[in-house]
């Protein structure tokens, strides 16, 4: 009897120890799974895998354990709620990437950049816009020969050829290749190309002369790409540069068109030629009469008829640059044109003006936003304008900016560079 109470003594001994050594390893620091679990950060895909492996696979005891205050990972299988807008608890302002999760962004957007400042001036003058490209010399690699090497200082008639091509540019004429190295390259010398050339829009301001129907824009220091483009020039001025021009007006028999420049300048009228001062020479000038123009060229054309001027100018060489008109034609103007583009929509896109100045408009279909100030302002102003685009699943993209006018205050200021 004593040994059997011996026997059952010692069995309950062991049977306390090896618990206690269970006990004992299963709450130690360095358990292989406990210390996966320590590891892994709190919110990364092996945290909430191994919290998970820690948590019963019941629904029963997944709601008893989220009864306590301690956030509780959810059992594997049960839906997760996606919290966009939680923040990374490392620095708690610093939020989630939503692309890390789930791609959201809204591609439908402007594409198209305005211009920041636009020219406005008085009801004395006229506004023409240039196209001006500054054009790598010869003495650059790939440089046009005809960009300061020269044969002869003259007026060259007969460069062009005396109609536009279907392009609307000059195509080279009967005596190009008597006065240029390069004739074939005369279609480098209006069109834009990296290679040869950088393009620029500017306009130029022409002045009503003191109680005459006469308008004039003079400048005998004619650099408006001074540090533009190439910028090969000698103290500071860029030479080396063509001017183009697209002008509509409509036919007066009085009109009158005067000329005085540096290089070369020809001037088309509905595609036709109408005044030829070819060749690198120092200022010369040149003139026409619109009525002698049409009764030769036109003979139907009636007062008040629609017609289109085009103006090609070139400054070729390291001297001089001069170029001044003087007319009484009054070429039209829209002073302010934007072109509003979008890309992602969904569907035909149509925008709106939500705020702009008087008289701005804006194409529902196109974007084309236009405004014809009146020219009565005396003073510099600023205007705020907002479109908006709607596509047609009714997303909407906004764009805001504004228009800042500078006044002229002398013939320095006359030509103003709006892009480029």
């Amino acid at each position: 009897m004593k040994f059997r109470f011996i026997f059952f003594y010692v069995i309950c001994m062991i049977g306390f120890v090896s618990c206690a050594q269970e006990t004992q390893f299963s709450s130690a620091d360095d358990s292989p799974r406990n210390r996966k679990i320590a590891q892994a950060p709190a919110n990364s895909a092996d945290g909430l895998a191994a919290g998970a492996e820690k948590q019963p696979n019941s629904s029963s005891s997944w709601r008893q354990s989220n009864m306590s205050n301690e956030p509780r990972t959810p059992p594997i299988g049960l839906p997760q709620k996606l919290d966009l807008k939680k923040s990374d608890p490392a620095n708690a302002t610093t939020p989630v990437t939503p692309q890390q999760i789930l791609k959201s962004e809204n591609p439908f957007r402007f594409i198209s950049k305005p211009e920041k400042k636009h020219l406005i001036a008085s009801l004395d003058t006229i506004l023409i816009q240039a196209t001006m490209r500054d054009v790598r010399e010869v003495s650059e690699p790939g440089g046009l020969r005809d960009f300061e090497e020269t044969r002869g200082t003259r007026i060259a008639k007969g460069i062009v050829a005396p109609q536009l091509g279907e392009d609307q540019k000059p195509t080279p004429g009967p005596q190009a290749g008597q006065h240029l190295f390069d004739p074939a390259g005369l279609f480098k010398w209006y069109i834009d190309d990296p290679k040869v050339n950088h393009s620029f829009s500017v306009q130029l301001a022409m002045q009503r002369q003191a109680e005459t129907e006469w308008f004039e824009y003079s400048n005998n220091a004619f650099f408006p790409l001074d540090g533009k483009g190439f910028n090969e020039g000698v103290d500071g001025r860029n030479f080396h540069f063509t001017t183009e021009m697209a002008l509509d007006f409509n036919y007066d028999p009085k009109q009158r068109f005067y000329f005085t420049g540096d290089d070369d300048l020809w001037v088309f009228v509905n595609g036709v030629l109408a005044l030829d001062i070819g060749g690198v020479h120092g200022a010369r000038s040149d003139k026409f009469s619109m009525a002698d123009f049409v009764t030769l060229h036109f003979p139907d054309t009636s007062p008040g008829q629609k017609m289109k001027m085009h103006i090609f100018h070139a400054e070729r060489h390291r001297t001089q640059s001069n170029f001044s008109i003087r007319t009484n034609i009054i070429f039209k103007q829209k002073h302010y044109v934007y072109h509003a583009k979008t890309s992602g929509a969904s569907g035909a896109v149509t925008y709106t003006l939500v705020e702009g100045p008087t008289g701005m408009r804006i194409a529902r279909e196109t974007g084309i936003l236009e405004w014809n100030p009146s020219l009565t302002k005396t003073e510099e102003a600023s205007y705020a304008v907002e479109v908006r685009a709607t596509d047609s699943l009714g997303n909407t993209t906004t764009q805001k900016f504004a228009i800042d006018f500078k006044m002229i205050t002398s013939a320095q200021d006359a030509f103003y560079i709006t892009s480029g």
